[in-house]
This record gives structure tokens, C-alpha cells and sequence, in this order.
């Protein structure tokens, strides 16, 4: 096992790890709702706050394959907080505490398009992340692009956008904490670290693998409202 040795991917990592302190250290201060979607969202939040921590480990100590598998966790982890706060439905969430339905990233995807009306720009970003919903799952199970570097090594760039995509999703969660908990100190946080994104993350890829498509979550949304469900008092 090779740990990190290019000084620009040490840094990298490590600004990772200064960004999950940051965001450790204002979530530790929210309370978990009491009940309903929106306390069920604030554990997937803090979910996401764990795998990134992992992810940026994974990286430092040379784990790429494992930092790639836990990123598809992370973004499904966040989606699935987006799709409990815009989009599920009472029934759904009912037969969810019931474990009678178990959602996954193709189904919040599909959930948060079907409200393009509601959250046009919501609904777009999840209709640009189904569109690389393959590679994720790829990544997640063995698949050809992860199978190719285990013999050719990674190069530091594909490290460098892991690292880029778990930032980003993390930043959304905590704009998504903020609607959850109307916060508006997080919300600014948010948008003082990615007023813009955090810029292209095109990984070259490996010979014979298929290139990594962009970072869907580069720009921020700009996230709609807290809604009033009143399922969630």
C-alpha cells in the first residue's frame, strides 16, 4: 500500500480534512428534530459528514478504490436527505419506517425529476447526477474502471477529483442541514465555500477505462425553501 507522496495531493487531503472539522463543528451544535423526514434527513447529514472523513483518509493513505466505493455511499446518502426534505410522499415515508420500501439513488433521482415544476433547478441537478448514476454504480461494485487501476495505478488527478466530488457533497449537505434547520449561519457557510463550485473535476482516465464524467455537484443549487409538510410539525 502507497501512501500519498505528491505534496499537492498531501495538501489537498488535508484541506479536506480541515473542511469536515468545519462543518463536525456546526453540525455538533444542531439538534436532531424529534421525529418525522426531517430527523431521519438530519442522520443521513451526518452520515455524509462521516463518509467524507473516510474518503479523505481513504486518499491519504493511498485507499483509492475504497475512497471511489464510499464516494457512490455519499452521494446517495445526500440525495436521499434531498428526496426527505422536497419530495417524499407521507405514504412513502410511512411505509419507509415500516421497511416496506427501500429507496435508492435511482429512485430519489427519479422522485426529485418528477417535481421539475416545483424545483425546476432541484430537479436538474438530479436529472445531470441519474445521467452518471453508471459510473457511480461501477465504482461502487468492482466494476471496469476500478478492476483497470488495480493494475495501473491511479493517477494523482483522478485522487484529486475524489476528493473534489466528496467536498462538493458535503457543502451541499450542509446547506441542506440548513433548510432542515433553518440555520442561517450554515447556509452562509455554505455559500462562502462554493459560491461558484469548486470548479471542474475531469480525472483523466486509466488505458482502457472510460473517463470519469464532471462533478454534478460543482455549482451550488441554490436550494429551494424548507417546505411545510405537515407530516413534519
Amino acid at each position: 500500500m502507497t501512501h500519498t507522496a505528491e505534496p499537492e495531493l498531501a495538501a489537498r487531503v488535508r484541506r479536506t480534512e480541515a473542511l469536515q472539522r468545519r462543518y463536525a463543528a456546526e453540525f455538533a451544535r444542531l439538534q436532531a428534530p424529534p421525529r418525522g423526514r426531517y430527523s431521519v434527513a438530519h442522520s443521513c447529514l451526518e452520515l455524509a459528514l462521516e463518509y467524507q472523513a473516510a474518503i479523505a483518509a481513504a486518499v491519504g493513505d493511498g485507499r483509492n478504490a475504497a475512497a471511489l466505493t464510499l464516494l457512490r455511499a455519499l452521494i446517495e446518502t445526500v440525495f436521499r436527505a434531498l428526496w426527505l426534505v422536497y419530495a417524499a410522499a407521507p405514504d412513502q415515508l410511512a411505509k419507509l419506517a415500516q421497511g416496506r420500501l427501500k429507496p435508492d439513488l435511482s429512485d430519489f433521482t427519479r422522485s426529485l425529476r418528477s417535481r421539475k415544476q416545483v424545483y425546476p433547478q432541484l430537479a436538474q441537478f438530479a436529472t445531470d447526477c441519474e445521467g452518471r448514476a453508471g459510473i457511480f454504480n461501477s465504482l461502487a461494485h468492482a466494476g471496469n474502471e476500478l478492476l483497470v487501476r488495480q493494475k495501473t495505478g491511479y493517477d494523482p488527478n483522478e485522487s484529486l477529483a475524489t476528493l473534489d466530488f466528496a467536498d462538493s457533497f458535503l457543502v451541499l449537505s450542509g446547506e441542506i442541514a440548513a433548510i432542515v434547520h433553518d440555520d442561517d449561519a450554515l447556509l452562509r457557510l455554505s455559500a462562502k465555500l462554493s459560491p461558484g463550485g469548486f470548479g471542474p473535476s475531469v480525472p483523466p482516465a486509466a488505458p482502457g477505462a472510460p473517463a470519469v464524467e464532471p462533478n454534478p455537484a460543482r455549482a451550488r443549487i441554490g436550494l429551494p425553501p424548507r417546505p411545510d409538510h405537515r407530516d413534519s410539525a
